[in-house]
């Protein structure tokens, strides 16, 4: 962590495949996170959480019907022992699989949950949906308390086939504009950061104990 604070990082962003009831691998997960979020309160690092659900049972695939049921129970619960630990920011998967449940007062229920547990602030990750659905989602959730989104799949995965100027002109054309729509959307209806974090009283004198 001092290295990267010493190489110009600007935040620090740690994965975890993550089961709230995975048992001992949980536990040392929670306590890795915990270390971690010490080490960037220490260098003054904003830590990017970003928790992935998984099946622990072999039988239930991510996709399917049966685990777009557990989902919810499974983003909810990760998010508050997460959140709980000290994470600066989540980076969270929507709560409701698109696939199978197409209510957005249930996606809107959902994300509001959601607020209700989480801690810190929480952004929206895309894993790979298709741009107008995550567009949708991503606006649902920040009208339901969501602070952002941080997403690559969702903007460019159009053009992972194509080559050299085909390429370009579809990242100029396409993703960009893209970008723009989900920032107008954040901006629009985003929860503020500044409602879970406040800046510090500064006292003239605050370098000679910094």
């Amino acid at each position: 962590m001092e290295k990267a604070k010493r190489m110009g990082a600007n935040g620090v962003k740690v994965l975890l495949f993550y089961h709230p009831q995975g048992g001992e691998g949980t536990q040392a997960q929670l306590d890795f996170v915990q270390s971690i979020v010490a080490e960037c309160d220490r260098f003054e690092i904003p830590l990017f959480l970003e928790p992935i659900s998984y099946s622990p049972n072999p039988d239930i695939k991510k996709g399917t019907i049966e685990f777009s049921r557990l989902k919810p129970g499974i983003i909810m619960e990760s998010a508050k022992q997460l959140s709980a630990l000290g994470a600066h920011i989540l980076k969270v998967e929507f709560p409701i699989d698109a696939r199978y449940e197409k209510d957005h007062r249930i996606w809107e229920m959902a994300c509001q949950e959601l607020s209700g547990v989480c801690l810190s602030p929480w952004v929206l990750l895309s894993a790979g949906e298709p741009f107008e659905i995550f567009k949708e989602q991503l606006e649902i959730a920040c009208k339901a308390g969501c602070s952002g989104f941080a997403v690559g799949r969702a903007v460019w995965q159009e053009a992972i086939p194509l080559q050299g100027d085909e390429r370009i002109q579809f990242l100029r054309a396409i993703a960009i504009p893209r970008l723009k729509e989900l920032f107008d959307i954040t901006l629009a209806n985003g929860n503020p950061w500044r409602k879970y974090y406040s800046s510090p009283q500064v006292h003239p004198d605050w370098y000679r104990t910094y």
